[in-house]
């Protein structure tokens, strides 16, 4: 019977195959052998001191913003609590109203709902329904930032 090239090709990079499996299994049991019966005899033992880079610390705000004022000045001495810098109010003035918009639509639904499930002829908002309007709620918000 005659051998084509393709057979031998086959059978060739079969053996190839069969090879870098070996390999890849011996290495892998080499490694485990190693690690289980050697084991490192010392270990470097110096004494240093860790220092901040140029000194200089990166200060960040959580939730981001728009920086109104620099309160500070590069080389400037602070301590703990020292006011850095302020950020604008605008857009956290605007959630605010925007979520005080939604405190009362909630509140007005629910009171709605209680007069519905009590049958109720007339809406009882709770003292606590009579929210302030947004532009009171934003000086509310600024008088506690400042």
């Amino acid at each position: 019977m005659e051998q084509t090239y393709d057979d031998g090709l086959g059978s060739s990079i079969n053996f190839i195959i069969v090879t870098m499996f070996v390999l890849v299994i011996a290495l892998c049991g080499g490694a485990v052998a190693w690690a289980n019966y050697f084991t490192i005899s010392g270990a470097v033992i110096a004494s240093g001191t860790v220092v901040v880079e140029t000194n200089v610390k990166h200060i960040q705000h959580q939730d981001g913003g728009i920086v109104k004022t620099v309160d500070v000045a590069n080389g400037d001495i602070v301590k703990a609590g020292d006011v850095l810098l302020r950020l604008d109010d605008t857009s956290i003035g605007a959630s605010l109203a925007i979520a005080q918009s939604r405190l009362d639509d909630l509140t007005g639904q629910e009171a709605r709902l209680i007069a519905e499930r009590n049958r109720d002829e007339k809406i009882l908002f709770s003292p606590h329904s009579e929210q302030l309007s947004p532009s009171d709620s934003q000086e509310t918000f600024r008088e506690g930032a400042a």
